[in-house]
């Protein structure tokens, strides 16, 4: 590209304006939404689902950290325009399926899952990587050498318990695709460290959880789906072109 230094060079500038409420035919995930928040209307209005309350939950497909998630956890919790997605500093499909669980009424939790052994803990809280110097503790394994191990009564300890535990085991997951977990730290576990002992790795997960009443106390949701906007104080979708001459002598 060669500098213009004679005539008139044209420059076409584009102003995009996207207003308020996204056309469904091309915004995918707001068509996954409304799926998502109708199936789930018509579920809370059958006596057969969930007759005695339980819970609803959802692997989140992104990692966070704790501030992110506490942040939505208290965004959730407030309600109204708190709780819509754009609000809540999630990612894609997570952030739909809160702000979803959210205009349904239900009450939504943020859950910390550490996952080994093929069990599932509850944490307190999202752990950072330096955190795990303080799970379990050095150990002489099988005879021969020191490495940082963990027992199942230092498990229960460090988190708030089996995730089945705590939730009483009624949880209806939904999704189909693979969570996103990342791996926290390596431990040799058991109850004891012999010829046998076992090197697990831990990872680390978030979940949204909401609370299902029992059918005798639930409330019907709203007609249609709030929460789930593109917010903007842009005029209706328009496209201007502003063309814009420059002259060189």
């Amino acid at each position: 590209v060669r500098p213009v230094t004679s005539g008139h060079r044209i420059t076409l500038t584009y102003t995009l304006h996207r207003d308020a409420a996204p056309d469904p035919n091309v915004d995918a995930l707001l068509t996954r939404a409304n799926t998502l928040y109708h199936s789930l209307s018509r579920a809370l209005a059958s006596p057969d689902f969930m007759p005695a309350g339980g819970h609803i939950g959802f692997e989140c497909r992104h990692l966070y950290e704790e501030s992110q998630l506490a942040q939505a956890e208290s965004k959730l919790a407030a309600g109204g325009a708190n709780a819509y997605a754009s609000k809540l500093k999630l990612k894609n499909e997570d952030a739909v399926v809160a702000a979803v669980f959210a205009g349904a009424g239900l009450p939504v939790t943020c859950v910390r899952i550490l996952s080994g052994e093929d069990l599932d803990y509850v944490l307190a809280k999202m752990p950072t990587k330096k955190d795990s110097a303080k799970f379990g503790s050095k150990e002489y394994i099988e005879n021969s050498f020191r490495a940082m191990a963990v027992t199942p009564e230092e498990i229960d300890s460090y988190t708030e318990g089996q995730l089945s535990e705590v939730t009483g085991g009624d949880v209806e997951w939904i999704g189909s695709y693979k969570s996103a977990a990342s791996k926290w730290a390596e431990r040799y576990f058991g109850e004891y460290f012999g010829n046998e002992a076992s090197h697990t790795e831990f990872y680390t997960k978030a979940a949204f959880m909401a609370e299902v009443p029992a059918f005798s106390s639930r409330r019907a949701p709203a007609g249609a789906l709030t929460g789930v906007h593109i917010h903007s104080k842009a005029a209706p979708a328009v496209c201007h072109k502003q063309p814009k001459m420059t002259s060189f002598t």
